[in-house]
């Protein structure tokens, strides 16, 4: 989980790096001189000195940005470094294209020759990530962040590292030192919030997520946070009063639904649990699979299932009015509808259905067994010999 979440970091600031680099080629690229400039320095016998550091390292940039010539790139770095070891934007350059300890290695050797350099240690903290040095990532990363204090990387990974190697408290210093240099940041308030919770710190979880709403009132998420910190720290009608402003900012926000629906389960109050179950169920950004499987949850609570089965109904006939071919939306509500008891209306829905492509011999057998238990013989014979030109080999239906 660390190093996914790492990972990531890294990758981002891959993509940033290769941006750059190819500026870089641009700009080496660009004509310095206009034509009677460069006409003037070849008659003055100052043309670029092609055996110079400088001019080989950017024809290696060329190389790799145009040509994709990899190898005769790595050939005009490792030509340069064998001269002068400590030659950083070779270093650099070499490093980006190396995923082993070679790479970290020219990585910390670009890095040593400029510390103040950002790219190099940026690029040398992406390293230690990638080869899973995360001890010496740390500090590191502490001065990314002095170098480039208005930047998130720093913080949303030094945040990880500290989070992973059991110091919460260092993890939250970092994140006020980002609140005060960059202000808000909405991942970094995230985890922020998270690491005041698990430290059991709900006061500055109030007093932080106070701050964030009085800033931001449109912000559903941030209500949303500021409930938590308030149920947690058993101020329940604050809790519910802060979740009722997020579902006003926003009703239709789906997060916001979840997280109301899941504060009145905690709280024991399923009849307003459902109320806004229903309204998730009905969102139409949410996959039907997704839909089915929550409807599940509520069914297979036998005792809520029990005392709502007339909400938790309503929901599951919704659902099958939306999509009124889907198979496992039909064999939702064929269960509920055998579970209150509604036989016939639950066999008229399963019969209808059984020519829909993704019906089985399963299925027929469901029937089957229900026309069996209401003793509908002529439906039987019907069904029955249906079944099997359907599945002339299946043995369940031949052994029925």
């Amino acid at each position: 989980m660390l190093f996914n979440a790492l990972n990531i970091i890294v990758m981002r600031r891959v993509a940033y790096i290769v941006i750059c680099v190819i500026a870089l080629f641009l700009v080496a690229l660009a004509p310095a001189r206009s034509s009677a400039q460069s006409q003037r320095s070849i008659a003055q016998g100052t043309l670029p000195d092609s055996l110079s550091r400088t001019y080989r390292h950017t024809e290696a940039i060329k190389r790799i940005a145009i040509d994709r010539d990899t190898i005769g790139a790595f050939a005009i770095w490792s030509d340069i470094i064998a001269e002068d070891s400590t030659y950083a934007p070779a270093l650099y350059h070499l490093s980006l294209y190396q995923n082993d300890d070679r790479g970290l290695e020219n990585a910390r050797k670009a890095y040593l020759a400029d510390t103040t350099n950002k790219w190099y240690t940026q690029n040398l903290a992406s390293k230690l990530i990638t080869t899973r040095r995360y001890s010496q990532a740390i500090p590191v990363y502490k001065r990314l962040m002095r170098l480039a204090p208005k930047d998130i990387e720093p913080y949303h990974a030094l945040t990880i590292l500290y989070r992973f190697a059991g110091m919460p408290y260092s993890a939250i210093s970092v994140l006020d030192s980002a609140e005060l240099r960059i202000g808000y940041n909405p991942y970094l308030h995230e985890m922020k919030h998270g690491l005041l919770l698990e430290t059991r710190q709900f006061d500055k979880a109030i007093e932080t997520g106070i701050k964030v709403v009085n800033d931001q009132p449109y912000n559903a998420k941030a209500h949303i946070y500021l409930s938590e910190a308030y149920e947690v720290a058993g101020r329940d009608s604050l809790a519910q009063a802060t979740l009722d402003k997020a579902f006003l900012v926003d009703s239709t926000n789906l997060e916001t639904l979840m997280a109301i629906a899941g504060y009145y389960e905690r709280a024991g109050n399923m009849r307003r649990m459902l109320s806004y179950e229903e309204r998730i169920l009905q969102d139409r950004q949410m996959p039907l699979s997704q839909k089915l499987q929550r409807v599940k949850m509520l069914t297979s609570n036998m005792q809520l299932y029990r005392e709502n089965y007339i909400q938790i109904g309503g929901i599951i006939q919704s659902l099958a009015i939306a999509h009124p071919n889907n198979r496992k939306v039909i064999d939702c509500y064929s269960e509920h509808l055998i579970a209150i008891g509604d036989y016939d209306h639950a066999l008229d829905l399963m019969r209808r259905h059984l020519s829909n492509e993704e019906s089985t011999a399963e299925h027929f057998i469901e029937v089957l067994q229900l026309e069996y238990f209401l003793k509908r013989e002529e439906l039987i014979e019907e069904d029955i010999n249906v079944a099997f030109e359907r599945y002339p080999n299946d043995i369940s239906i031949i052994s029925f």
